[in-house]
């Protein structure tokens, strides 16, 4: 089972400097491509933690997800966490992985015997429990991840947010295995102060940690936190949305062909969030009205925006195509099934390549597509209430920040060095 074939394509990643680092370590050249491999998953792992905000406890985290997965062998399993322990100390010069080594991941090999990460075999040792290493003193836990899954799919939550609970979950238990702490209202304190002082985390994403912690112990431990004692909060920066212009907007649509540039002109026109995109059904498009209905949005909402004028047509033959494949799909002489959506990450990278080709300076992403359609309809004078209904939010507050483009300088000071 191989990561990957080729060195991933990652701009926030020096994979020159972590290759030159794989030679002076002496990893043999045709092992490169795993040893990059491992790291892109890993930083795949936890996509709202950057790979500077991490530590020994995520990595060994990431470790254990990857020797439960079918077909993982052991030597991969040692071989990732050579590669983490590279990358960290030689790349981004982490001090924890100098002397870093991932005791208490264990498995049991096809021989009964039982093995570490770090290589250490005891074919007279029993298993350790699975959750033993992440559970710590926390009694009554064992088995927690199936009642985790249970519950979270019970309550409806997406299956993004399912997983970044379960991270979480799995992350403080690890730090306070590694600490000898109880898992209790003073574990979470210190666990978060660690995210806020140690790793440095963005405030949403503490914000995130705390609310995964809460659900765990009041759902999953059923024994609620209560009252939390005081710990340092992440400080939240007042950063403005990346906005396109109109001209860039239409740059960046001259660069976006079939599928994509239905899609990404879902997002700039009607104001969809990527997700709301992927999963729109055919029959929540209604054409006659000029409208779409997007269901279970984000916090489990539905709501009714618009339909662009301009993708109409090019929308009604997409899905003139689709029902005529639906139609072959349903042929039962097959007996295959294997239609699937369009996955989230064809559109982000096709949106990226556009904007590079388009000449586009700024970061763009498809959630910048949204920004700029709440822009737009701020600009052309329709009201905060409409944008806000027609974005989801639940609070115009959030809706607010768009409000920076009536604010520019340029609508109604002029530049001292224009000034004749």
């Amino acid at each position: 089972m191989e990561p990957t074939t080729t060195v991933p394509v990652n701009e926030d990643i020096p994979w020159a400097r972590y290759l030159d680092s794989l030679r002076r370590e002496g990893v043999p050249q045709k092992l490169f491509r795993w040893y990059t491999g491992w790291v892109e998953q890993f930083r795949r792992s936890q996509n709202s933690l950057p790979l500077t905000g991490r530590g020994p406890e995520d990595a060994e985290c990431f470790l254990r997800s990857l020797s439960e997965r079918p077909g993982i062998e052991l030597w991969q399993v040692r071989q990732a966490a050579h590669a983490l322990r590279i990358f960290y100390r030689t790349v981004l010069g982490a001090e924890w992985a100098g002397h870093w080594e991932p005791s208490g991941l264990r498995r049991v090999s096809d021989q009964g015997a039982t093995a570490t990460v770090s290589g250490q075999h005891s074919s007279h040792e029993p298993p350790v429990p699975e959750n033993e290493r992440f559970v710590g003193k926390a009694a009554g836990l064992e088995g927690w991840p199936a009642r985790f899954r249970s519950l979270m799919r019970t309550g409806n939550y997406s299956l993004s947010t399912e997983r970044a609970y379960a991270v979480w979950a799995q992350r403080f238990l690890a730090f306070c295995a590694a600490r000898s702490l109880e898992a209790d209202a003073e574990g979470v304190r210190a666990f978060l102060e660690h995210l806020a002082l140690a790793r440095q985390v963005a405030a949403s994403t503490q914000g995130q940690a705390l609310n995964a912690l809460v659900f765990f112990f009041r759902h999953v431990a059923g024994r609620p936190l209560g009252t939390i004692p005081d710990f340092p909060r992440s400080r939240r920066p007042q950063r403005l949305p990346t906005v396109l212009s109109r001209e860039e907007v239409q740059r960046l649509f001259a660069r976006l062909v079939g599928s994509h540039a239905l899609m990404a002109g879902l997002l700039s026109g009607a104001g969809l969030r990527l997700m709301e995109c992927i999963r729109l059904r055919v029959k929540d498009i209604d054409f006659d009205r000029g409208q779409l209905t997007v269901r279970d949005g984000k916090g489990g909402k539905d709501r009714v925006t618009v339909l662009p004028d301009r993708i109409r047509e090019p929308f009604r033959e997409h899905l003139a195509r689709i029902r005529a494949r639906h139609e072959e799909d349903v042929d039962p002489r097959s007996g295959n099934v294997r239609r699937y959506h369009a996955h989230e990450s064809a559109l982000q990278k096709a949106v990226k390549r556009a904007a590079r080709d388009a000449g586009i300076d700024k970061r763009v992403s498809c959630h910048t597509l949204r920004h700029s359609f709440a822009t737009h309809l701020l600009e052309a004078g329709y009201d905060i209430r409409t944008v806000q209904e027609l974005l989801g939010h639940s609070d115009v507050s959030t809706t607010m920040i768009y409000t920076h483009v009536l604010n520019r300088p340029g609508l109604a000071v002029r530049s001292p060095m224009d000034a004749k």
